[in-house]
Protein backbone atom coordinates (compact mmCIF):
# COMPACT_ATOMS: atom_id res chain seq x y z
CA UNK A 1 0.00 0.00 0.00
CA UNK A 2 2.88 2.35 0.80
CA UNK A 3 4.41 1.74 -2.65
CA UNK A 4 1.09 2.64 -4.23
CA UNK A 5 0.86 5.85 -2.20
CA UNK A 6 4.45 6.70 -3.10
CA UNK A 7 3.69 6.25 -6.79
CA UNK A 8 0.60 8.43 -6.52
CA UNK A 9 2.58 11.17 -4.76
CA UNK A 10 5.29 11.11 -7.42
CA UNK A 11 2.68 11.26 -10.16
CA UNK A 12 0.94 14.15 -8.43
CA UNK A 13 4.23 15.99 -8.07
CA UNK A 14 5.04 15.51 -11.75
CA UNK A 15 1.58 16.72 -12.82
CA UNK A 16 1.72 19.79 -10.59
CA UNK A 17 5.22 20.66 -11.69
CA UNK A 18 4.29 20.18 -15.36
CA UNK A 19 1.26 22.48 -15.05
CA UNK A 20 3.35 25.20 -13.40
CA UNK A 21 6.06 24.74 -16.04
CA UNK A 22 3.47 25.17 -18.82
CA UNK A 23 2.24 28.37 -17.15
CA UNK A 24 5.84 29.55 -16.84
CA UNK A 25 6.36 29.01 -20.58
CA UNK A 26 3.18 30.95 -21.38
CA UNK A 27 4.12 33.98 -19.26
CA UNK A 28 7.68 33.96 -20.64
CA UNK A 29 6.93 33.56 -24.35
CA UNK A 30 3.65 35.47 -24.74
CA UNK A 31 2.40 38.99 -23.92
CA UNK A 32 0.24 37.43 -21.19
CA UNK A 33 3.29 37.56 -18.95
CA UNK A 34 3.14 41.33 -18.51
CA UNK A 35 0.53 43.49 -16.79
CA UNK A 36 0.78 47.17 -17.82
CA UNK A 37 -0.11 49.15 -14.70
CA UNK A 38 1.07 52.53 -15.97
CA UNK A 39 3.00 51.82 -19.17
CA UNK A 40 5.72 52.28 -20.10
CA UNK A 41 7.00 53.11 -16.61
CA UNK A 42 5.19 50.50 -14.50
CA UNK A 43 4.83 47.02 -16.01
CA UNK A 44 4.52 44.04 -13.66
CA UNK A 45 5.78 40.74 -15.06
CA UNK A 46 4.42 37.36 -13.99
CA UNK A 47 7.48 35.23 -14.70
CA UNK A 48 8.40 34.62 -11.07
CA UNK A 49 4.94 33.65 -9.84
CA UNK A 50 5.05 29.98 -11.04
CA UNK A 51 8.55 29.71 -9.55
CA UNK A 52 7.33 31.03 -6.19
CA UNK A 53 4.28 28.77 -6.15
CA UNK A 54 6.44 25.75 -7.08
CA UNK A 55 8.79 26.52 -4.19
CA UNK A 56 5.96 26.93 -1.69
CA UNK A 57 3.88 23.94 -2.79
CA UNK A 58 6.49 21.43 -3.91
CA UNK A 59 9.57 22.36 -1.91
CA UNK A 60 13.15 23.51 -2.29
CA UNK A 61 14.35 21.44 -5.23
CA UNK A 62 11.16 21.94 -7.25
CA UNK A 63 11.42 25.70 -6.72
CA UNK A 64 15.07 25.74 -7.75
CA UNK A 65 14.34 23.61 -10.84
CA UNK A 66 11.42 25.83 -11.87
CA UNK A 67 13.71 28.83 -11.43
CA UNK A 68 16.27 27.19 -13.71
CA UNK A 69 13.58 26.69 -16.35
CA UNK A 70 12.56 30.33 -15.96
CA UNK A 71 16.17 31.33 -16.51
CA UNK A 72 16.40 29.12 -19.60
CA UNK A 73 13.19 30.58 -21.06
CA UNK A 74 14.49 34.09 -20.38
CA UNK A 75 17.80 33.21 -22.02
CA UNK A 76 15.96 31.98 -25.15
CA UNK A 77 13.85 35.16 -25.32
CA UNK A 78 16.80 37.51 -24.91
CA UNK A 79 18.96 35.53 -27.36
CA UNK A 80 16.54 34.90 -30.22
CA UNK A 81 13.80 37.53 -29.82
CA UNK A 82 15.22 40.29 -27.60
CA UNK A 83 12.53 42.78 -26.53
CA UNK A 84 15.04 45.61 -26.09
CA UNK A 85 18.61 46.69 -26.70
CA UNK A 86 19.53 45.46 -23.20
CA UNK A 87 19.77 41.83 -24.34
CA UNK A 88 23.54 41.71 -23.70
CA UNK A 89 22.80 41.84 -19.97
CA UNK A 90 21.06 38.44 -20.11
CA UNK A 91 22.84 36.55 -22.91
CA UNK A 92 26.47 36.36 -24.04
CA UNK A 93 25.30 36.10 -27.67
CA UNK A 94 23.93 39.65 -27.89
CA UNK A 95 25.80 42.86 -28.52
CA UNK A 96 25.17 46.48 -29.38
CA UNK A 97 28.03 48.46 -30.85
CA UNK A 98 31.16 47.60 -28.93
CA UNK A 99 29.21 46.33 -25.91
CA UNK A 100 28.97 42.53 -25.68
CA UNK A 101 27.40 40.03 -23.32
CA UNK A 102 29.66 37.56 -21.51
CA UNK A 103 29.69 34.91 -18.78
CA UNK A 104 28.18 37.36 -16.28
CA UNK A 105 25.14 37.62 -18.54
CA UNK A 106 24.41 33.94 -17.89
CA UNK A 107 24.85 34.46 -14.16
CA UNK A 108 22.36 37.35 -14.17
CA UNK A 109 19.92 35.36 -16.30
CA UNK A 110 19.94 32.13 -14.26
CA UNK A 111 21.11 32.69 -10.67
CA UNK A 112 18.39 35.16 -9.52
CA UNK A 113 15.61 32.95 -10.95
CA UNK A 114 16.94 29.87 -9.20
CA UNK A 115 17.30 31.94 -6.04
CA UNK A 116 13.61 32.87 -6.21
CA UNK A 117 12.53 29.23 -5.86
CA UNK A 118 15.05 28.58 -3.08
CA UNK A 119 14.08 31.68 -1.07
CA UNK A 120 10.33 31.03 -1.48
CA UNK A 121 10.63 27.43 -0.29
CA UNK A 122 13.15 28.12 2.48
CA UNK A 123 11.29 31.05 4.02
CA UNK A 124 7.96 29.26 3.75
CA UNK A 125 9.35 26.29 5.67
CA UNK A 126 10.90 28.64 8.26
CA UNK A 127 7.73 30.66 8.80
CA UNK A 128 5.59 27.54 9.10
CA UNK A 129 7.89 26.31 11.86
CA UNK A 130 8.17 29.48 13.93
CA UNK A 131 4.59 30.76 13.53
CA UNK A 132 1.87 28.56 14.92
CA UNK A 133 -1.39 28.85 16.84
CA UNK A 134 0.35 28.20 20.17
CA UNK A 135 -1.11 30.81 22.54
CA UNK A 136 2.35 31.70 23.82
CA UNK A 137 3.26 32.89 20.33
CA UNK A 138 -0.10 34.34 19.38
CA UNK A 139 0.83 38.00 19.89
CA UNK A 140 4.06 37.65 17.91
CA UNK A 141 2.10 35.95 15.14
CA UNK A 142 -0.51 38.71 15.10
CA UNK A 143 2.14 41.43 15.02
CA UNK A 144 4.13 39.75 12.26
CA UNK A 145 0.99 39.03 10.25
CA UNK A 146 -0.19 42.63 10.63
CA UNK A 147 3.20 43.94 9.47
CA UNK A 148 3.29 41.62 6.46
CA UNK A 149 -0.29 42.40 5.40
CA UNK A 150 0.27 46.12 5.90
CA UNK A 151 3.43 46.11 3.80
CA UNK A 152 1.67 44.38 0.90
CA UNK A 153 -1.41 46.62 0.98
CA UNK A 154 0.74 49.74 1.45
CA UNK A 155 2.71 48.86 -1.69
CA UNK A 156 -0.50 48.44 -3.68
CA UNK A 157 -2.06 51.69 -2.41
CA UNK A 158 1.15 53.66 -3.01
CA UNK A 159 1.32 52.38 -6.59
CA UNK A 160 -2.32 53.38 -7.15
CA UNK A 161 -1.56 56.87 -5.79
CA UNK A 162 1.46 57.06 -8.09
CA UNK A 163 -0.63 56.06 -11.13
CA UNK A 164 -3.36 58.57 -10.24
CA UNK A 165 -0.81 61.34 -9.77
CA UNK A 166 0.80 60.47 -13.09
CA UNK A 167 -2.44 60.16 -15.06
CA UNK A 168 -4.66 62.75 -13.36
CA UNK A 169 -2.17 65.40 -12.28
CA UNK A 170 0.16 64.79 -15.21
CA UNK A 171 3.21 64.60 -12.94
CA UNK A 172 4.44 62.37 -10.15
CA UNK A 173 5.05 63.58 -6.62
CA UNK A 174 8.56 63.79 -5.21
CA UNK A 175 10.18 60.71 -3.68
CA UNK A 176 10.01 62.21 -0.17
CA UNK A 177 6.26 62.70 -0.53
CA UNK A 178 5.80 59.04 -1.47
CA UNK A 179 7.85 57.93 1.54
CA UNK A 180 5.75 60.05 3.88
CA UNK A 181 2.53 58.74 2.33
CA UNK A 182 3.73 55.13 2.44
CA UNK A 183 4.86 55.32 6.08
CA UNK A 184 1.58 56.93 7.16
CA UNK A 185 -0.45 54.27 5.32
CA UNK A 186 1.69 51.46 6.74
CA UNK A 187 1.33 52.63 10.36
CA UNK A 188 -2.43 53.07 10.03
CA UNK A 189 -2.88 49.69 8.36
CA UNK A 190 -0.63 47.94 10.88
CA UNK A 191 -2.87 49.10 13.73
CA UNK A 192 -6.02 48.09 11.85
CA UNK A 193 -4.67 44.68 10.87
CA UNK A 194 -3.40 43.98 14.38
CA UNK A 195 -6.78 44.76 15.91
CA UNK A 196 -8.49 42.73 13.22
CA UNK A 197 -6.20 39.73 13.65
CA UNK A 198 -6.20 39.73 17.44
CA UNK A 199 -9.99 40.05 17.72
CA UNK A 200 -11.46 38.50 14.59
CA UNK A 201 -8.88 36.28 12.93
CA UNK A 202 -7.35 33.04 14.13
CA UNK A 203 -3.60 32.72 14.50
CA UNK A 204 -3.71 30.21 11.64
CA UNK A 205 -4.82 32.93 9.21
CA UNK A 206 -2.29 35.44 10.54
CA UNK A 207 0.47 32.85 10.26
CA UNK A 208 -0.62 32.01 6.71
CA UNK A 209 -0.44 35.68 5.68
CA UNK A 210 3.16 35.77 6.86
CA UNK A 211 4.16 32.35 5.52
CA UNK A 212 2.71 32.81 2.04
CA UNK A 213 2.81 36.58 1.66
CA UNK A 214 6.21 37.37 3.14
CA UNK A 215 7.86 34.37 1.45
CA UNK A 216 6.53 35.51 -1.93
CA UNK A 217 7.57 39.13 -1.40
CA UNK A 218 11.10 38.15 -0.34
CA UNK A 219 11.43 35.72 -3.27
CA UNK A 220 10.21 38.27 -5.81
CA UNK A 221 12.51 40.97 -4.46
CA UNK A 222 15.39 38.47 -4.60
CA UNK A 223 15.02 38.40 -8.37
CA UNK A 224 14.64 42.18 -8.67
CA UNK A 225 17.58 43.05 -6.42
CA UNK A 226 19.92 40.35 -7.75
CA UNK A 227 19.23 41.17 -11.40
CA UNK A 228 19.60 44.92 -10.96
CA UNK A 229 22.56 44.45 -8.64
CA UNK A 230 24.23 42.18 -11.20
CA UNK A 231 23.63 44.74 -13.94
CA UNK A 232 25.23 47.46 -11.84
CA UNK A 233 28.14 45.30 -10.69
CA UNK A 234 29.06 43.62 -13.98
CA UNK A 235 27.69 45.95 -16.67
CA UNK A 236 27.32 49.30 -14.94
CA UNK A 237 29.34 51.43 -17.36
CA UNK A 238 28.20 49.51 -20.45
CA UNK A 239 24.57 49.85 -19.34
CA UNK A 240 25.01 53.58 -18.77
CA UNK A 241 26.62 53.92 -22.21
CA UNK A 242 23.82 52.08 -24.01
CA UNK A 243 21.08 53.90 -22.09
CA UNK A 244 22.89 57.22 -22.68
CA UNK A 245 22.99 58.19 -19.03
CA UNK A 246 25.89 59.02 -16.75
CA UNK A 247 27.40 56.25 -14.65
CA UNK A 248 26.71 58.31 -11.54
CA UNK A 249 23.00 58.19 -12.35
CA UNK A 250 22.95 54.37 -12.36
CA UNK A 251 21.92 53.99 -8.73
CA UNK A 252 19.01 56.33 -9.27
CA UNK A 253 17.86 54.33 -12.29
CA UNK A 254 18.11 51.09 -10.35
CA UNK A 255 16.20 52.56 -7.41
CA UNK A 256 13.46 53.74 -9.76
CA UNK A 257 13.23 50.26 -11.29
CA UNK A 258 12.83 48.72 -7.84
CA UNK A 259 9.98 51.10 -7.02
CA UNK A 260 8.17 50.99 -10.37
CA UNK A 261 8.65 47.31 -11.21
CA UNK A 262 10.00 45.40 -8.21
CA UNK A 263 7.39 46.49 -5.67
CA UNK A 264 4.35 45.88 -7.92
CA UNK A 265 5.68 42.44 -8.83
CA UNK A 266 6.32 41.60 -5.17
CA UNK A 267 2.81 42.68 -4.16
CA UNK A 268 1.29 40.68 -7.01
CA UNK A 269 3.38 37.64 -6.08
CA UNK A 270 2.19 37.84 -2.47
CA UNK A 271 -1.47 37.99 -3.52
CA UNK A 272 -1.06 35.03 -5.89
CA UNK A 273 0.82 32.99 -3.29
CA UNK A 274 -1.85 33.57 -0.66
CA UNK A 275 -4.93 33.12 -2.84
CA UNK A 276 -3.58 30.36 -5.10
CA UNK A 277 -0.92 28.36 -3.26
CA UNK A 278 -2.76 28.54 0.06
CA UNK A 279 -6.04 27.44 -1.48
CA UNK A 280 -4.39 24.52 -3.30
CA UNK A 281 -2.59 23.37 -0.19
CA UNK A 282 -5.50 23.78 2.23
CA UNK A 283 -8.52 22.96 0.09
CA UNK A 284 -7.16 21.00 -2.81
CA UNK A 285 -7.28 17.81 -0.80
CA UNK A 286 -3.63 17.24 -1.57
CA UNK A 287 -0.69 16.19 0.47
CA UNK A 288 2.33 18.48 0.34
CA UNK A 289 5.17 16.68 -1.39
CA UNK A 290 8.60 17.47 -0.08
CA UNK A 291 11.37 17.60 -2.65
CA UNK A 292 14.05 18.35 -0.13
Amino acid sequence: MSDRNSTREKTLLLVQFSILLAIEAIVCFTPLGSIPLAPPLIVATLGMIPVIIAGILLGLWAGALMGAFAGMFSFIVWTFMPPSIMAFVFTPFASIGDVHGNFWSLLICFAPRIGVGVVAAGLFILFRKILNPDSARAQATYLTGAAAASAIVTAIITIIIYILALRVLGASLSASHYWIIAIAIFVALAVVFYLLFSRRVSTDVAADIVAYGASAVAASMTNTICVLGGVYLFFGRDYAQVMQISYDAMMGVIGLSVVTNGIPEAALSALCAYFIARVIMRRGNMKKIKMR
